[in-house]
């Protein structure tokens, strides 16, 4: 729940320039989330501590604020335009797999490593933005690399979840395949 709160204060501070270091305030209010996101996941693990609303909230966050900030840096950094397009692209097709398992009756998985290292890299290139804009430089050349290393890395996770989406799905449905293929059990 605090990192769902803390969306509406990175706006407000990212874009109000009526307060100073409004940036640097937007900065540590990301570094806040992802910070508690991390503690999060590890305290429930830790302690089994995994709820229903917790498996629904923490996606929905990590949804939430990734589309925020990278609508928001993408504002002020045209260059991130085609980060922000691509993990759109991702986000949306992840729904749509997810769904479609859900559709069949299996469970979407759980985020794998290269989920989460695609995830990384993209806050990670959001903090640089941000910290480039506090310290006041700009180094495009090294933007527009790390901007390409983050959308391979989006694009590599993408295709990975759609391989083990389609995998569940084949696997769901040959299990119906198997249920209706038996001969039904004998009256009695």
């Amino acid at each position: 729940m605090l990192r769902i709160l803390l969306i509406p204060l990175f706006a407000f501070f990212y874009f109000d320039t009526s307060v100073s270091g409004h940036v640097l305030i937007a900065f540590a209010l990301l570094v806040l989330s992802g910070a508690s996101d991390v503690l999060d996941g590890i305290i429930a693990r830790r302690f089994h501590m995994v709820s229903s609303l917790g498996k629904v909230l923490d996606p929905i966050a990590d949804k939430l604020t990734g589309a925020t900030v990278a609508v928001s840096l993408s504002i002020q950094n045209h260059v991130l335009i085609p980060v922000v397009i691509i993990f759109f692209f991702k986000e949306a097709i992840m729904l749509l797999g997810s769904l479609l398992l859900v559709h069949v009756g299996t469970r979407p998985t759980e985020a794998k490593w290269w989920g989460k290292i695609s995830t990384a890299s993209l806050y990670a290139l959001f903090l640089y933005v941000m910290l480039a804009d506090i310290l006041r430089f700009f180094a495009r050349g090294e933007l527009l690399v790390f901007a390409l290393v983050v959308s391979f890395l989006m694009l590599y996770s993408l295709c990975r979840y759609a391989q083990l989406f389609l995998s569940l799905r084949r696997e769901a449905e040959s299990r119906g395949e198997d249920d209706t293929a038996r001969p039904l059990p004998p009256k009695s």
